[in-house]
């Protein structure tokens, strides 16, 4: 029995303005390809599209049409690389088929792809963590730098909230731009 595609365009939100040197994004078109199987289980991908290769909303809808709307339900994911170039609808169609093969294998799309567990983020932090104050001297801070090899530190408040975050790029900028002290003498 064949699968069943569906393809739509919709406006999304994004959750903050996303400002370029030309305009500011509030919302954003996503084509949303859904692929439902005979019992009723759904597969879903999306893709914007990237502007500079031409891909615009309407022609990833377009491609992804180009496919039908009735696919093979054998259909695998070589049969897709040739169907379609790379891109944004081979891209969200490719997802649609992830997320459909998962629900019929009723596992998660890690494990069907062969990938190891998903491991909690704990198992790779740093824990403390090193920070520093707004107020600690700049030698300080790269002094720490050095000692820990860490990139950077964040710089947080008396009551601990996050203020910001100093890199070594950072550190060298200052540097470059207002010594903190006579490198020469």
């Amino acid at each position: 029995m064949p699968l069943t595609c569906d393809v739509a365009i919709e406006r999304w939100p994004l959750a903050e303005p996303f400002e370029i040197a030309r305009e500011v994004l509030t919302d954003i078109d996503t084509v949303c390809v859904r692929l439902t199987d005979t019992q009723g289980r759904v597969g879903r991908g999306e893709a914007v599209g990237v502007t500079y290769d031409g891909e615009t909303p309407a022609t990833l809808q377009s491609q992804v049409w180009s496919m039908g709307s009735s696919l093979p339900d054998d259909l695998d994911f070589d049969d897709l690389a040739s169907a379609l170039p790379p891109g944004g609808a081979r891209n969200a169609l490719d997802c649609a088929l992830w997320d459909l093969r998962a629900r019929q294998a009723g596992r998660r799309v890690w494990s069907l792809a062969g990938w190891p567990a998903a491991q909690p983020v704990t198992t790779v932090m740093w824990s403390p963590v090193t920070s520093t104050s707004a107020q600690t001297d700049l030698r300080r801070v790269a002094s720490v730098l050095l000692d820990t090899g860490l990139p950077g530190v964040p710089v947080v408040s008396d009551q601990g909230a996050v203020l910001g975050f100093v890199s070594r790029t950072d550190l060298l900028r200052a540097l470059a731009t207002d010594p903190p002290v006579d490198l020469w003498s």
